[in-house]
């Protein structure tokens, strides 16, 4: 299954912009709710040819189809980071509004993992090790295994095993209620306290000890400060993955929680 990226001309003024997808004859809307960027990731497509567009909204008014897109999946590429497994991270310094406490959060990542069936590998990491004070999700490509970490507080579930396969994970937090999502599918749900501690932020290891490295790459990452997020994008930090080059991935959000890359490579998947 393939991503693609449709991409338009921002129009001035408009409250968001819906995006359709012909399917079936048929053109059909892929957004659940308004896009207020101006790119869209339409996913697990089939090898194929394509049709799309997108419309713009204004009180609720939609504008015409027009400037209709055809493209062919297949071979279709994304940029990503790659993560080594032994000294590989990213991490946000002075970060700006992170969820702490019993705040209500979600993150979620798109990755894709290799075999590694002796090792849980951490996606995002920050607070201390004392219980309860942590926040970190890891994951098992090889068993399925996803789980939360909260220090002394660990909740888990497994699924099919994703190795090799670009997948999306997820975790969410609203004040009393631990869940982990699979593919936007919500695979476990636990009631638990967290009193998260803030800190420098870090993707692909573990950030308090510098250890336990991840092998494997990451497309996207996003964090929201609800634990029912209603956009595509987080607004706590949201990372397209899309420089293709350098040593920092941007936070598209007005918090601006850049992160700088150490040992990490840019690929195309």
């Amino acid at each position: 299954m393939a991503t693609a990226r449709c991409t338009w001309t921002a129009v001035s003024g408009v409250d968001g912009y819906n995006v359709y997808l012909k399917s079936n004859g048929e053109f059909v809307k892929q957004n659940s709710e308004l896009i207020t960027d101006t790119v869209y990731d339409i996913e697990n497509l089939e090898d194929g040819n394509y049709e799309a567009y997108a419309t713009s909204v204004l009180n609720s008014v939609e504008s015409d189809a027009s400037n209709v897109k055809g493209f062919e999946v297949g071979g279709i590429t994304e940029t990503a980071i790659e993560f080594n497994g032994t000294s590989s991270f990213a991490r946000i310094t002075n970060s700006t509004n992170i969820p702490r406490g019993a705040d209500a959060r979600y993150f979620k990542a798109k990755i894709k993992c290799p075999a590694h069936s002796e090792n849980t590998n951490p996606i995002i990491s920050y607070g201390p090790k004392t219980t309860n004070r942590m926040f970190e999700l890891w994951v098992n490509a090889s068993t399925g295994l996803i789980q939360f970490v909260g220090w002394a507080n660990s909740h888990n579930v497994n699924v099919d095993p994703f190795e090799n396969e670009i997948v999306d994970v997820a975790v969410s937090y609203d004040g009393t209620t631990i869940k982990l999502y699979f593919n936007n599918v919500e695979v476990y749900s636990e009631t638990t306290t967290l009193n998260t501690s803030t800190g420098d932020v870090h993707f692909g290891r573990r950030g308090v000890a510098a250890e336990a490295y991840f092998p494997g790459q990451m497309l996207k990452l996003d964090m929201w400060d609800t634990a029912s997020p209603t956009t595509d994008n987080g607004n706590v930090f949201s990372f397209p993955i899309d420089e293709g080059t350098g040593t920092v991935i941007n936070d598209v959000t007005a918090n601006n929680n850049d992160a700088d890359l150490t040992d990490v490579t840019w690929v195309t998947l």
